[in-house]
């Protein structure tokens, strides 16, 4: 397995902006998200912060990536072996925002994010 770890830009929305580091896990032949896959090159994304079980807007609760678009292109640069060029692409991918496709509104994330920070400086006060 190879992981790749990257940290794209915000995803930027009237509520705020919404960042997150990732890890790009590749696997070959190997188990991802308990699904086998023989001589099959595939991959799953992991989020640094996860709230309400999503790291990001396109990301699954599973760690699959909606990428769009650039689905096939994905797809092709990982049965090329071109790891770069897949890595670029699911970094694009995780910086645009659909909201129409998305698991879960960047909205919903950022608010509450905001209100994990909170409750966290509430706890801070009473200690």
């Amino acid at each position: 397995m190879l992981i790749v770890e990257v940290e794209p830009p915000p995803i930027k929305t009237a509520a705020g902006e919404w960042r997150n580091k990732y890890q790009i896990h590749y696997g070959i032949g190997s188990r991802l998200d308990g699904r086998r896959y023989d001589n099959v090159m595939a991959y799953k994304i992991i989020g640094e912060k996860m709230i309400e079980g999503y790291i990001h807007p396109h990301v699954s609760a599973r760690g699959i990536l909606c990428a769009g678009d650039l689905t096939e292109d994905i797809a092709g640069a990982i049965g090329k072996g071109e790891l770069a060029t897949a890595t670029a692409l699911i970094i694009q991918a995780l910086q645009t925002y659909n909201p129409e496709s998305a698991y879960v509104p960047a909205e919903r994330l950022i608010e509450l994010e905001k209100l994990a920070e909170e409750e966290g400086e509430e706890d801070e006060e009473d200690a």
